[in-house]
């Protein structure tokens, strides 16, 4: 299982105004808006999963600006 932050434009917003709403630590406040521009689109997630040979693995989108990758080995 890996669940992360995707990379969008709309997680970068939320980002942007949660982090200065939630805190008035200047650390947050560029930390924040930089996870999301560090993280994977779900397009660079599938392609990863597919390199590394996780087939049929679930990726689904989960609140607020996430992922969700699951995936069991077949015995």
């Amino acid at each position: 299982m890996i669940n992360d932050l995707v990379r969008a434009r709309s997680g970068l917003i939320l980002a942007y105004v949660a982090t200065r709403l939630l805190t008035s630590s200047r650390v947050v406040h560029a930390d924040g808006p930089q996870s999301v521009r560090a993280a994977l689109t779900l397009n660079e997630v599938r392609a990863l999963a597919e390199r590394a040979g996780l087939d049929n693995c679930s990726l689904v989108r989960r609140w607020p600006c996430r992922f969700l990758l699951t995936w069991m080995r077949n015995n």
